[in-house]
Protein backbone atom coordinates (compact mmCIF):
# COMPACT_ATOMS: atom_id res chain seq x y z
CA UNK A 1 0.00 0.00 0.00
CA UNK A 2 1.35 3.60 -1.51
CA UNK A 3 1.27 6.43 1.39
CA UNK A 4 1.66 9.91 -0.55
CA UNK A 5 2.56 12.85 1.61
CA UNK A 6 1.90 15.95 -0.21
CA UNK A 7 4.81 19.10 1.32
CA UNK A 8 3.14 22.17 1.08
CA UNK A 9 5.79 24.75 -0.15
CA UNK A 10 5.05 27.70 2.19
CA UNK A 11 5.38 25.21 5.17
CA UNK A 12 8.24 22.74 4.50
CA UNK A 13 11.39 24.36 2.70
CA UNK A 14 13.71 21.56 0.83
CA UNK A 15 16.44 23.60 0.35
CA UNK A 16 16.70 26.98 2.55
CA UNK A 17 19.76 29.50 1.31
CA UNK A 18 19.58 31.34 4.65
CA UNK A 19 20.38 28.11 6.82
CA UNK A 20 23.70 28.36 7.54
CA UNK A 21 24.88 25.22 9.59
CA UNK A 22 27.53 25.40 12.39
CA UNK A 23 28.59 22.00 13.26
CA UNK A 24 30.39 21.99 16.58
CA UNK A 25 31.82 18.02 15.62
CA UNK A 26 32.62 18.31 11.78
CA UNK A 27 36.22 18.74 10.65
CA UNK A 28 34.47 21.19 7.90
CA UNK A 29 33.00 24.37 10.12
CA UNK A 30 31.10 27.12 8.28
CA UNK A 31 30.69 30.38 9.67
CA UNK A 32 29.12 33.58 8.52
CA UNK A 33 31.51 36.96 7.81
CA UNK A 34 31.48 39.61 10.08
CA UNK A 35 30.66 43.22 8.91
CA UNK A 36 33.74 44.60 8.70
CA UNK A 37 35.27 41.57 6.25
CA UNK A 38 32.80 42.50 3.76
CA UNK A 39 34.62 43.77 0.33
CA UNK A 40 32.39 47.06 0.96
CA UNK A 41 33.76 47.36 4.44
CA UNK A 42 37.37 46.97 3.27
CA UNK A 43 37.52 49.31 0.50
CA UNK A 44 35.02 52.00 2.50
CA UNK A 45 39.05 51.08 5.17
CA UNK A 46 41.02 52.07 2.12
CA UNK A 47 38.87 55.06 0.66
CA UNK A 48 39.39 56.64 4.33
CA UNK A 49 42.94 55.94 4.01
CA UNK A 50 43.05 57.42 0.92
CA UNK A 51 41.29 60.26 1.37
CA UNK A 52 42.94 61.10 4.68
CA UNK A 53 46.49 60.40 3.19
CA UNK A 54 46.21 63.56 1.34
CA UNK A 55 45.65 66.00 4.46
CA UNK A 56 49.49 66.58 5.10
CA UNK A 57 49.49 67.92 1.15
CA UNK A 58 47.03 71.00 1.91
CA UNK A 59 48.96 71.66 4.97
CA UNK A 60 52.50 71.70 3.57
CA UNK A 61 51.74 72.29 -0.19
CA UNK A 62 48.48 74.31 -0.50
CA UNK A 63 48.46 77.86 0.29
CA UNK A 64 44.57 78.13 0.63
CA UNK A 65 44.13 76.90 4.46
CA UNK A 66 40.16 77.73 3.82
CA UNK A 67 40.21 74.75 1.24
CA UNK A 68 42.32 72.45 3.77
CA UNK A 69 38.92 73.09 6.41
CA UNK A 70 36.75 72.29 3.30
CA UNK A 71 38.52 68.95 2.55
CA UNK A 72 38.30 67.59 6.19
CA UNK A 73 34.13 67.07 5.16
CA UNK A 74 35.31 63.86 3.38
CA UNK A 75 37.27 61.86 5.83
CA UNK A 76 34.21 62.98 8.00
CA UNK A 77 31.28 61.49 5.80
CA UNK A 78 33.71 58.76 4.81
CA UNK A 79 33.93 57.90 8.54
CA UNK A 80 30.58 58.14 9.40
CA UNK A 81 29.38 56.22 6.48
CA UNK A 82 31.75 53.49 7.90
CA UNK A 83 29.54 54.03 11.31
CA UNK A 84 26.40 53.36 9.55
CA UNK A 85 27.91 50.08 8.38
CA UNK A 86 28.42 49.51 11.77
CA UNK A 87 24.66 49.75 12.70
CA UNK A 88 23.70 47.46 10.18
CA UNK A 89 22.34 50.45 7.79
CA UNK A 90 24.25 49.37 4.58
CA UNK A 91 22.13 51.20 2.00
CA UNK A 92 22.93 54.45 3.43
CA UNK A 93 26.06 53.78 4.46
CA UNK A 94 27.15 52.61 0.64
CA UNK A 95 25.08 55.32 -1.09
CA UNK A 96 26.73 58.18 1.25
CA UNK A 97 29.95 56.83 0.89
CA UNK A 98 29.47 56.97 -3.48
CA UNK A 99 28.36 60.50 -2.70
CA UNK A 100 31.44 61.25 -0.97
CA UNK A 101 33.72 59.87 -3.12
CA UNK A 102 32.53 61.38 -6.51
CA UNK A 103 32.33 64.87 -4.86
CA UNK A 104 36.20 64.61 -3.63
CA UNK A 105 37.43 63.68 -7.17
CA UNK A 106 35.40 66.21 -8.81
CA UNK A 107 36.37 68.77 -6.41
CA UNK A 108 39.77 68.07 -7.26
CA UNK A 109 39.69 68.03 -10.87
CA UNK A 110 38.24 71.20 -10.66
CA UNK A 111 41.30 72.02 -8.38
CA UNK A 112 43.66 70.92 -10.34
CA UNK A 113 42.43 72.11 -14.06
CA UNK A 114 39.28 70.20 -15.73
CA UNK A 115 40.84 70.88 -18.99
CA UNK A 116 44.05 68.90 -17.77
CA UNK A 117 42.27 66.00 -16.04
CA UNK A 118 41.23 62.71 -18.80
CA UNK A 119 37.70 61.53 -18.56
CA UNK A 120 38.71 58.28 -17.71
CA UNK A 121 39.69 59.54 -14.03
CA UNK A 122 35.88 60.17 -14.16
CA UNK A 123 34.90 56.33 -15.78
CA UNK A 124 36.48 55.06 -13.13
CA UNK A 125 34.65 55.94 -10.67
CA UNK A 126 31.75 54.21 -12.32
CA UNK A 127 32.84 51.22 -11.54
CA UNK A 128 32.36 51.68 -7.93
CA UNK A 129 29.12 51.12 -7.24
CA UNK A 130 29.80 47.54 -8.45
CA UNK A 131 32.04 47.03 -6.05
CA UNK A 132 30.39 48.81 -3.29
CA UNK A 133 26.37 48.07 -3.63
CA UNK A 134 25.53 44.49 -2.66
CA UNK A 135 21.85 44.56 -4.06
CA UNK A 136 21.09 43.16 -7.40
CA UNK A 137 20.58 45.44 -10.21
CA UNK A 138 18.56 48.75 -9.33
CA UNK A 139 17.96 52.24 -10.12
CA UNK A 140 20.35 53.22 -7.54
CA UNK A 141 23.12 51.33 -8.90
CA UNK A 142 22.44 52.17 -12.17
CA UNK A 143 22.09 55.98 -11.77
CA UNK A 144 25.13 55.96 -9.38
CA UNK A 145 27.20 54.42 -12.02
CA UNK A 146 26.06 57.32 -15.16
CA UNK A 147 26.50 60.24 -12.59
CA UNK A 148 30.51 60.46 -13.05
CA UNK A 149 30.15 59.86 -16.80
CA UNK A 150 27.58 62.47 -17.07
CA UNK A 151 29.73 64.85 -14.76
CA UNK A 152 33.25 64.32 -17.35
CA UNK A 153 30.91 65.10 -20.20
CA UNK A 154 29.54 68.30 -18.23
CA UNK A 155 33.00 69.29 -17.38
CA UNK A 156 34.09 69.58 -21.15
CA UNK A 157 31.37 71.98 -22.23
CA UNK A 158 30.74 73.89 -19.24
CA UNK A 159 32.49 77.03 -18.22
CA UNK A 160 33.88 76.89 -14.44
CA UNK A 161 35.44 79.60 -12.29
CA UNK A 162 39.22 78.91 -12.44
CA UNK A 163 40.81 77.20 -9.77
CA UNK A 164 42.42 79.21 -6.95
CA UNK A 165 45.13 77.31 -6.60
CA UNK A 166 48.96 77.97 -7.83
CA UNK A 167 50.32 75.60 -11.25
CA UNK A 168 52.70 74.00 -9.39
CA UNK A 169 49.93 73.04 -6.88
CA UNK A 170 47.21 71.73 -9.65
CA UNK A 171 50.36 69.67 -10.95
CA UNK A 172 50.72 68.40 -7.02
CA UNK A 173 47.09 67.82 -6.54
CA UNK A 174 46.45 66.27 -9.87
CA UNK A 175 49.36 63.69 -9.35
CA UNK A 176 47.64 62.88 -5.63
CA UNK A 177 44.30 62.40 -7.42
CA UNK A 178 45.95 59.41 -10.43
CA UNK A 179 47.97 57.93 -7.21
CA UNK A 180 44.26 58.03 -5.54
CA UNK A 181 42.48 56.72 -7.79
CA UNK A 182 45.06 54.08 -9.31
CA UNK A 183 45.21 52.88 -5.34
CA UNK A 184 41.50 52.73 -4.78
CA UNK A 185 41.16 50.59 -8.10
CA UNK A 186 43.48 48.51 -7.05
CA UNK A 187 42.08 47.91 -3.85
CA UNK A 188 38.77 46.88 -5.22
CA UNK A 189 39.89 44.46 -7.54
CA UNK A 190 42.16 42.95 -5.07
CA UNK A 191 39.42 42.45 -2.46
CA UNK A 192 37.12 41.18 -4.90
CA UNK A 193 39.96 38.45 -5.97
CA UNK A 194 39.81 37.28 -2.36
CA UNK A 195 36.37 37.21 -1.82
CA UNK A 196 35.45 35.12 -5.33
CA UNK A 197 38.31 32.40 -3.82
CA UNK A 198 37.30 32.64 -0.37
CA UNK A 199 33.21 32.45 -2.14
CA UNK A 200 34.96 29.64 -3.67
CA UNK A 201 36.38 27.91 -1.17
CA UNK A 202 33.31 28.13 1.48
CA UNK A 203 31.62 26.75 -1.12
CA UNK A 204 34.48 23.69 -1.75
CA UNK A 205 33.76 23.14 2.29
CA UNK A 206 30.26 23.66 2.29
CA UNK A 207 30.41 20.29 0.04
CA UNK A 208 32.85 18.75 1.56
CA UNK A 209 30.45 18.95 5.03
CA UNK A 210 27.51 17.88 2.72
CA UNK A 211 29.11 14.78 1.33
CA UNK A 212 30.82 14.05 4.64
CA UNK A 213 27.13 13.98 6.52
CA UNK A 214 25.60 11.89 4.15
CA UNK A 215 28.49 9.35 4.21
CA UNK A 216 28.19 9.45 8.00
CA UNK A 217 24.30 8.82 7.85
CA UNK A 218 24.15 4.75 8.05
CA UNK A 219 21.00 4.90 5.70
CA UNK A 220 21.81 4.09 1.98
CA UNK A 221 21.17 7.87 0.21
CA UNK A 222 20.99 7.65 -3.85
CA UNK A 223 20.39 10.67 -5.88
CA UNK A 224 19.18 10.52 -9.51
CA UNK A 225 18.84 12.52 -12.26
CA UNK A 226 15.15 13.77 -12.78
CA UNK A 227 14.90 12.57 -16.40
CA UNK A 228 17.41 9.63 -17.03
CA UNK A 229 17.33 8.51 -13.82
CA UNK A 230 20.83 8.03 -13.72
CA UNK A 231 22.78 7.33 -10.11
CA UNK A 232 24.25 11.22 -9.65
CA UNK A 233 25.58 10.01 -5.82
CA UNK A 234 25.21 7.94 -3.48
CA UNK A 235 26.92 7.82 -0.05
CA UNK A 236 29.05 5.27 1.46
CA UNK A 237 26.09 3.34 2.98
CA UNK A 238 24.54 2.87 -0.46
CA UNK A 239 27.80 2.20 -1.83
CA UNK A 240 28.12 -0.83 0.76
CA UNK A 241 24.59 -1.97 0.98
CA UNK A 242 24.16 -2.52 -2.95
CA UNK A 243 28.20 -2.81 -4.26
CA UNK A 244 28.19 0.01 -6.63
CA UNK A 245 30.96 0.55 -8.61
CA UNK A 246 32.82 4.43 -8.07
CA UNK A 247 33.56 4.87 -12.02
CA UNK A 248 30.87 3.23 -14.26
CA UNK A 249 27.56 4.75 -14.86
CA UNK A 250 24.68 3.14 -12.62
CA UNK A 251 20.88 3.58 -13.02
CA UNK A 252 18.55 1.40 -11.86
CA UNK A 253 18.70 -1.45 -14.16
CA UNK A 254 22.16 -2.01 -14.32
CA UNK A 255 21.79 -2.55 -10.19
CA UNK A 256 18.29 -4.84 -10.19
CA UNK A 257 16.55 -7.05 -12.51
CA UNK A 258 14.59 -5.84 -15.33
CA UNK A 259 11.06 -6.17 -13.80
CA UNK A 260 12.43 -4.97 -10.46
CA UNK A 261 13.97 -1.87 -12.33
CA UNK A 262 10.97 -1.25 -14.36
CA UNK A 263 9.17 -0.97 -11.47
CA UNK A 264 11.13 1.21 -9.71
CA UNK A 265 11.48 3.81 -12.81
CA UNK A 266 8.13 4.09 -13.12
CA UNK A 267 7.33 4.90 -9.03
CA UNK A 268 10.36 7.18 -9.81
CA UNK A 269 9.01 9.12 -12.54
CA UNK A 270 5.50 9.12 -10.88
CA UNK A 271 6.88 10.93 -7.88
CA UNK A 272 8.68 13.53 -10.02
CA UNK A 273 5.77 14.10 -11.70
CA UNK A 274 3.88 14.50 -8.54
CA UNK A 275 6.88 16.93 -7.04
CA UNK A 276 5.42 15.36 -3.71
CA UNK A 277 7.35 13.25 -0.93
CA UNK A 278 6.50 9.42 -1.42
CA UNK A 279 7.28 7.23 1.09
CA UNK A 280 6.94 3.27 -0.14
CA UNK A 281 6.01 1.25 2.87
CA UNK A 282 7.33 -2.08 1.93
CA UNK A 283 9.90 -2.57 -1.54
CA UNK A 284 10.44 -5.90 -2.20
CA UNK A 285 13.84 -5.53 -4.72
CA UNK A 286 16.27 -7.44 -6.08
CA UNK A 287 19.41 -6.78 -7.73
CA UNK A 288 21.72 -8.61 -10.63
CA UNK A 289 23.04 -11.43 -8.16
CA UNK A 290 19.22 -12.43 -7.03
CA UNK A 291 20.08 -10.80 -3.85
CA UNK A 292 16.37 -10.27 -2.46
CA UNK A 293 16.16 -6.78 -0.26
CA UNK A 294 13.58 -5.44 1.83
CA UNK A 295 13.07 -2.07 2.25
CA UNK A 296 10.84 1.63 2.94
CA UNK A 297 12.41 3.91 0.50
CA UNK A 298 11.66 7.74 1.03
CA UNK A 299 11.26 9.45 -2.27
CA UNK A 300 12.25 13.18 -2.14
CA UNK A 301 11.74 15.13 -5.24
CA UNK A 302 14.18 18.39 -5.79
CA UNK A 303 14.49 21.56 -8.23
CA UNK A 304 18.14 22.86 -7.77
CA UNK A 305 17.14 26.64 -7.47
CA UNK A 306 19.66 27.95 -9.74
CA UNK A 307 19.81 25.73 -12.80
CA UNK A 308 16.15 24.34 -12.33
CA UNK A 309 17.45 20.62 -13.04
CA UNK A 310 15.27 17.87 -11.19
CA UNK A 311 16.40 15.29 -8.91
CA UNK A 312 15.40 12.71 -7.02
CA UNK A 313 16.50 11.60 -3.59
CA UNK A 314 15.93 8.03 -2.27
CA UNK A 315 16.67 7.17 1.19
CA UNK A 316 16.12 2.98 1.91
CA UNK A 317 15.61 1.39 5.56
CA UNK A 318 16.28 -2.18 5.54
CA UNK A 319 13.22 -3.14 7.32
CA UNK A 320 14.76 -6.92 7.37
CA UNK A 321 17.60 -5.47 9.93
CA UNK A 322 15.05 -3.73 11.77
CA UNK A 323 12.49 -7.12 12.10
CA UNK A 324 15.87 -8.30 13.42
CA UNK A 325 16.09 -5.83 15.99
CA UNK A 326 12.51 -6.27 16.76
CA UNK A 327 12.35 -9.97 17.58
CA UNK A 328 15.70 -9.79 19.42
CA UNK A 329 13.81 -7.20 21.69
CA UNK A 330 10.90 -9.38 21.98
CA UNK A 331 13.38 -11.99 23.15
CA UNK A 332 14.90 -9.76 25.84
CA UNK A 333 11.33 -8.65 27.24
CA UNK A 334 10.06 -12.32 27.85
CA UNK A 335 13.60 -12.78 29.30
CA UNK A 336 12.86 -9.92 31.75
CA UNK A 337 9.42 -11.24 32.20
CA UNK A 338 10.53 -14.64 33.07
CA UNK A 339 13.06 -13.09 35.54
CA UNK A 340 9.92 -10.87 37.12
CA UNK A 341 7.78 -13.46 37.65
CA UNK A 342 10.25 -15.48 38.85
CA UNK A 343 11.55 -13.50 41.24
CA UNK A 344 8.52 -12.29 42.68
CA UNK A 345 9.59 -8.50 43.62
CA UNK A 346 7.59 -6.36 46.40
CA UNK A 347 7.91 -2.82 46.18
CA UNK A 348 7.09 -1.03 49.33
CA UNK A 349 7.05 2.62 49.96
CA UNK A 350 7.54 4.08 53.37
CA UNK A 351 6.47 7.39 55.10
CA UNK A 352 8.99 8.76 57.48
CA UNK A 353 6.82 10.97 59.34
CA UNK A 354 3.62 8.81 59.50
CA UNK A 355 5.31 5.68 59.36
CA UNK A 356 3.36 4.49 57.12
CA UNK A 357 4.04 1.07 55.11
CA UNK A 358 2.33 0.51 51.54
CA UNK A 359 3.21 -2.47 49.22
CA UNK A 360 3.12 -3.17 45.57
CA UNK A 361 3.17 -6.47 44.14
CA UNK A 362 4.28 -7.46 40.59
CA UNK A 363 3.48 -11.44 40.17
CA UNK A 364 1.73 -13.33 42.95
CA UNK A 365 2.45 -12.09 46.51
CA UNK A 366 4.53 -13.95 48.51
CA UNK A 367 3.27 -15.12 51.82
CA UNK A 368 4.60 -13.41 54.13
CA UNK A 369 3.11 -10.09 53.77
CA UNK A 370 1.10 -10.40 57.31
CA UNK A 371 1.67 -8.58 60.53
CA UNK A 372 5.19 -9.93 61.46
CA UNK A 373 6.60 -9.28 57.93
CA UNK A 374 5.02 -5.25 58.47
CA UNK A 375 6.30 -4.91 61.87
CA UNK A 376 9.80 -5.78 60.88
CA UNK A 377 10.11 -2.99 58.26
CA UNK A 378 8.57 -0.46 59.87
CA UNK A 379 10.90 -1.24 63.10
CA UNK A 380 13.65 -1.64 60.04
CA UNK A 381 12.94 1.72 58.19
CA UNK A 382 12.28 3.78 61.23
CA UNK A 383 15.73 2.70 62.82
CA UNK A 384 17.55 3.63 59.58
CA UNK A 385 20.12 6.00 59.72
CA UNK A 386 21.78 5.10 56.15
CA UNK A 387 20.38 7.11 52.86
CA UNK A 388 20.53 3.87 51.03
CA UNK A 389 21.92 0.29 50.86
CA UNK A 390 20.94 -3.52 51.03
CA UNK A 391 19.85 -5.52 54.14
CA UNK A 392 19.03 -9.20 53.43
CA UNK A 393 16.75 -10.87 56.60
CA UNK A 394 14.37 -14.11 56.94
CA UNK A 395 10.81 -14.02 58.11
CA UNK A 396 8.71 -17.48 58.21
CA UNK A 397 11.64 -19.51 56.55
CA UNK A 398 11.96 -17.43 53.64
CA UNK A 399 15.08 -15.06 53.03
CA UNK A 400 14.28 -11.62 51.42
CA UNK A 401 16.75 -9.21 50.36
CA UNK A 402 16.06 -5.49 50.59
CA UNK A 403 16.97 -2.91 48.80
CA UNK A 404 16.48 1.22 49.62
CA UNK A 405 16.97 4.25 49.38
CA UNK A 406 15.88 7.98 50.02
CA UNK A 407 13.70 9.89 48.18
CA UNK A 408 15.04 13.31 47.22
CA UNK A 409 12.44 15.02 49.63
CA UNK A 410 14.12 12.87 52.48
CA UNK A 411 10.67 12.12 54.22
CA UNK A 412 10.21 8.90 51.82
CA UNK A 413 12.09 5.50 51.52
CA UNK A 414 11.23 3.51 48.47
CA UNK A 415 12.58 0.07 47.70
CA UNK A 416 12.12 -3.22 46.83
CA UNK A 417 12.19 -6.76 48.18
CA UNK A 418 13.25 -10.07 46.03
CA UNK A 419 12.46 -13.57 48.04
CA UNK A 420 15.88 -15.41 47.42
Amino acid sequence: MRQRWALQSKQTRLIDSRFEPTPHNSPYPIRSPLWFESVASRISFVLFILVAAMLPGFLLVIQDRSLFFYYLVYPAAITYSIYLRYRQHTYAANLLLVIAINAVVVWLIWLSNPQRNEPLRLWILSLLPWVIFEEPLSFTLVFCSLVPVIISLLLSTIELKQSPLLPAEQDFVRQMLGISLAVGAFASIYFLRRQFFRAKQDLTLERAFYLYALNTIPLPIIVKDGITLDFVFWNRAAALTFGLPEERRVSNYTLFTDWCAAAISQLDHEVLRGESVHIEPEEHLMDKNGVAWHFRTYRVPLRLPGTGRKLLLSISEDLRAINKLLQHAEEVQKILSGFVALAQPIFVRYGIAGQELEFMHWGAAPAATDAEFNRYLVSFFSALQEANGRHRFQIAGQDYLLFYGKTTEKSTIAGIIIPV
